[in-house]
This record gives structure tokens, sequence and C-alpha cells, in this order.
């Protein structure tokens, strides 16, 4: 299975979600993603940045959240 049918089949199809992503750990390169609404898209930077954090200050989430699509 490709993580593009991964995110489809088994992440989409299951919960209601506006944005899926999966990504590469160091380089923040999509491998698959979803975006229902065409104008809320989802950069390799931002998964990046997602991606630095989780490694380096994971508590930053609990103070300003996480932001995908410039929102």
């Amino acid at each position: 299975m490709s993580w593009q049918a991964y995110v489809d089949n088994q992440i989409c199809a299951q919960v209601c979600c506006k944005v899926a992503a999966i990504a590469g750990l160091n380089d923040g390169a999509i491998w698959a993603k979803y975006e229902k609404d065409p104008s809320v898209t989802v950069t390799q930077q931002e998964l990046k940045t997602i991606a630095d954090t989780m490694r380096t200050n994971p508590g930053a989430f609990n103070e300003h959240g996480v932001h995908l699509g410039f929102q």
C-alpha cells in the first residue's frame, strides 16, 4: 500500500479531516497528503517546522498549537 492510499483509505475514509499529511521527519518532504479545501495547502516548510519542533521542543505545541495551510 502506498502512503497516499493509506492517507486516503485509512485516515480520511475513517474520520472527517480537512488536512492530512505524511512527511519525512528530517526534511518535511511530503510523501502523501489530503487537502479538502484547495485554498488550504500544506507546504514542505510547514511540515519541516513541525518535525523540527517535535524533535527539539515538543512542548511548544501546547503553547502555540500546530499550524498547517497558513492557518
